[in-house]
């Protein structure tokens, strides 16, 4: 008797597995690729909150490009909407602090491009067990606004859970959300598989685009980031605002109790009608007047240091120069110090010396890498006049003594005028750049800009604008 004839149930079984093995391998360049969906077909992410459906009937050629532009625009199909998706809701999740909770399903149904761009849409249905949300994406979306569409959906998805009405996210929120997973992870979440990231010594600054930006143009007020203009939400206000409200979601995360206090914000916006308050109780403060001091300080931080917390090359050599300035009794107004040292008692020398220094080596540890040879050429330049007049051993009766330009006085003079020019040349070429070892202009000539344009404008969408 043959082994099959024994054992008809595990012969069965066997079959049945190696045909659902070969409906898998039949199915799995769909869920891949998901370059088209069979009608009345759906794609079910991981964890069940999307769905995918599409009215894709032919595959785009050049389905990605490989670029890291946030404008660049890309080609979405089902399978890799719903990758993306769930990308991006895992870091959206470890940015918020919190597990998978989800209570509202959100549907994602893509449209073929056409000769009129579509774009994005949202609409929210409120049913017995709960809010559902359908979102429209076109075909072809730009990089950073495919990934803004479906944060926007989450935003409004986390809020509105125990909410019968309809929650208004902020723009500020929705837009600095996005920036900061864009920034972050955009490039491996909108790049195709087969295409290499390369990153030059160190990780891309996550807020260099919006230092960059926030450096060369005065920010936005957290009251203008709640109720923009059009005229602020347009052109080179876009980008400014982009820059601001990427940055105050990042500020906001960074508190201690950052992302609890985040989540509490989105809990407490149902409860209001204006933002603002809700943001005053999720928060505990008591007026706006508090949350403005408290961001104008965290602008003031932001543009004055780079990403390692160092200061600018603008604030160094203001301090540097504020050191070197002295004050004596017989002039009106401070002197440079190869000017004023030389006029004083040498118990003054003394005093006033040993605080320069001091005050050297503490710039020294917050300056860029450009001005650390120079800081340390003021130090060595004033010590080494230090050393030779014998100031720290100095006694009682040489304190009150006034001692000639001499010798020893003509070389610190020579000394701090070169260094001098040399602190002007610095001052003209502006802030370095000097977070991959490099010194390159921050300012440089004007090109097209790399970030997206305004949200389109939608009657009832994730993307409307005030």
């Amino acid at each position: 008797m043959s082994h099959a004839a024994r054992h008809p149930a595990r012969t069965a079984h066997r079959w049945a597995g190696f045909l659902c093995a070969l409906l898998w391998l039949a199915w799995l360049p769909i869920v891949s690729g998901a370059v088209v969906l069979p009608a009345g077909k759906t794609l079910v992410s991981t964890s069940k909150q999307f769905v995918i459906t599409s009215a894709v009937t032919q595959p785009a050629p050049n389905a990605l490009t490989p670029t890291r532009s946030a404008t660049n625009v890309i080609t979405l199909t089902p399978g890799r909407v719903v990758i993306l998706a769930e990308k991006i809701k895992t870091i959206y999740l470890r940015h918020l602090g919190t597990t998978d909770q989800w209570g509202g399903q959100i549907l994602l149904h893509l449209e073929p491009a056409g000769s009129t761009p579509v774009a994005p849409e949202m609409k929210r249905t409120l049913y017995r067990d709960g809010w559902q949300y359908r979102v429209t994406l076109p075909e072809r979306l730009s990089a950073v606004d495919s990934i803004r569409v479906i944060v926007d959906a989450l935003l409004e998805e986390t809020a509105q859970r125990y909410s019968r009405q309809p929650v208004e996210i902020p723009l500020w929120l929705r837009v600095g959300m996005a920036e900061m997973i864009w920034a972050s992870d955009g490039v491996s979440l909108t790049s195709s598989a087969n295409v290499p990231v390369m990153f030059d010594t160190l990780h891309p600054d996550p807020l260099g685009e919006a230092r960059t930006t926030l450096q060369l143009h005065k920010p936005y007020t957290f009251g203008d980031l709640c109720l923009p203009t059009r005229r602020q939400l347009a052109a080179e206000g876009w980008q400014i605002f982009r820059a601001s409200a990427h940055l105050l979601t990042a500020e906001l995360l960074l508190r201690p109790d950052g992302p609890a206090q985040l989540r509490e914000f989105l809990r407490q916006l149902p409860r209001y009608r204006n933002s603002e308050l809700a943001f005053l109780t999720a928060y505990k403060y008591e007026n706006m007047l508090a949350v403005e001091q408290w961001w104008s300080v965290a602008l003031t931080q932001f543009r004055s240091r780079d990403r390692f917390r160092r200061w600018s090359t603008k604030l160094s050599v203001q301090r540097i120069e504020e050191v070197l300035m002295i004050e004596t009794p017989t002039d009106t107004k401070p002197q440079r110090a190869q000017i004023a040292i030389v006029q004083m008692k040498l118990g003054d020398q003394k005093q006033r010396l040993a605080q320069i220094l001091f005050q050297l080596r503490s710039i020294q540890v917050n300056a860029p890498p450009s001005l650390i040879k120079l800081i340390n050429d003021y130090h060595e330049a004033l010590h080494a006049y230090y050393q030779q007049r014998g100031l720290d051993s100095l006694s009682p009766e040489l304190a009150i003594q006034t001692v000639p330009e001499d010798a020893v006085a003509r070389r610190l003079r020579e000394q701090l005028d070169q260094l001098d020019t040399i602190l002007i040349d610095i001052s003209l070429l502006g802030d370095m750049d000097n977070s991959l070892g490099k010194t390159a202009p921050n300012n440089p000539p004007s090109a097209p800009s790399t970030g997206p344009k305004p949200p389109f404008p939608l009657p009832a969408g994730l993307l409307q604008l005030p």
